[in-house]
């Protein structure tokens, strides 16, 4: 099985008609997340923590 990561940006434009990425989620789920096993994983606040820290050491990227 193959492991996909979506976050809740993602789950907003799915559930979003009016998100500019509404149509590019709702067809990222029905071909790529749908077919699968779908599995909800709850990250502890010690792993968030972690995550942002590591994403803010990029200051490179225009991610923010």
């Amino acid at each position: 099985m193959e492991i996909v990561l979506v976050d809740t940006s993602f789950l907003f434009a799915y559930y979003n008609s009016e998100d500019k990425h509404h149509d590019s989620a709702r067809n990222y789920f029905d071909n790529v997340v749908k077919p699968q096993t779908l599995k909800l994983i709850y990250l502890k606040e010690e792993t968030i923590s972690k995550a942002w820290t590591k994403f803010c050491g990029y200051l490179d990227k225009r991610w923010r």
